[in-house]
């Protein structure tokens, strides 16, 4: 695919342009005089991560079901062997990302997106998070304006991996390149026939 053809560069958030989720929760559960490692922590995310999502694919037709990110957490903290019998702790983790403070950055970030900008590329950001933390997190970092177009999680248009956060973002996949962290997403990326790259 030539340059001619391609217009829009679709970011996803954490692990893209952020750190991951899972970075912010060792901290929470030193609180609770449960520390883990970073590694421990990131591994038992991408080990739930797969459940995750098959029952995203397998929800979608019901829309969208905030239940499992709860379950998410809970299979994450019983993975690391950490007690939770009255939910508190899901719920509390819950909390936790609504109201932690902004991640950084990742370094050069910012540098890239306004040079892409400058070059007339549109950009675009399809992410799980909710619809206040992604406005708050474009607002303290400043990057509001470059963004042409932004799907947040519960904008009502499905979740990643399935197709339609794509389709609400009215981008031609023959002209758009997602930018993701890993191979989570291909799943769609590929159905909305988009090339991703891997990050």
């Amino acid at each position: 695919m030539i340059r001619s053809e391609l217009n829009t560069v679709l970011f996803d958030l954490d692990g893209t342009i952020v750190e991951h989720s899972h970075a912010v929760l060792p901290p929470l559960l030193a609180e609770w005089g449960y520390p883990r490692l970073p590694d421990e922590v990131k591994s038992a995310f991408g080990i739930e991560i797969h459940w995750f999502y098959e029952h995203v694919l397998a929800a979608e037709e019901q829309g969208w079901v905030p239940e499992l990110y709860r379950q998410l957490y809970a299979r994450v903290l019983h993975r690391m062997g950490i007690p939770d019998s009255d939910g508190s702790r899901v719920r509390a983790i819950g909390d936790f990302y609504e109201t932690h403070p902004v991640p950084p950055l990742f370094n050069d970030v910012r540098p890239v997106l306004f040079q892409l900008t400058a070059q007339n590329w549109r950009l675009g950001m399809i992410t799980q998070r909710g619809r206040a933390g992604v406005d708050r997190f474009l607002d303290e970092h400043g990057l509001t304006t470059l963004f042409n177009v932004v799907i947040a999680g519960d904008d009502g248009h499905g979740r990643k991996p399935t197709v339609h956060p794509f389709q609400a973002a009215f981008v031609s996949p023959r002209r758009c390149r997602p930018i993701r962290p890993s191979t989570l997403a291909t799943a769609s990326t590929t159905t909305a026939k988009a090339q991703p790259r891997q990050v």
